[in-house]
């Protein structure tokens, strides 16, 4: 079965998430905080990594600076899903490409139905 690590502070949002991608035949692990998520891939290496850029302690894009830092980790697709919508400047910046994010999906205008296809597609690559 394919795995999905989702890292989402907003337990309601994980549910319906993980919810929509069991539709799928997808398997989610849900954490709620960077430092987990690390450890829980480390420990059950995912097929992609679903996060929200905004989150305690660490913001999204640490988290993703450090999940990069494996390098047996560069091909697990990376799914931005998030509320905070970032700039052209910052996703066209070199920071920013580096971190190989398969897709950006911005909340307010993509339904939870859309992003499972997304990871559906991206897992099946």
């Amino acid at each position: 079965m394919r795995r999905v690590l989702l890292l989402e502070p907003d337990r309601i949002m994980a549910q319906c998430i993980a919810k929509q991608l069991k539709l799928k035949n997808i398997q989610t692990e849900t954490v709620s905080v960077a430092d987990e998520a690390i450890k829980v891939a480390d420990n059950n290496r995912p097929d992609a990594v679903i996060t929200e850029l905004s989150l305690r302690g660490h913001s999204g894009s640490e988290f993703l600076y450090e999940f990069r830092t494996y390098a047996d980790w560069q091909d697990i697709h990376v799914i931005i899903y998030s509320s905070i919508k970032p700039t052209e400047e910052l996703m066209n910046s070199k920071d920013w490409k580096l971190l190989n994010i398969a897709d950006f999906l911005y909340k307010p205008t993509v339904s939870l139905r859309q992003l499972a296809d997304v990871v559906e597609t991206s897992i099946n690559r």
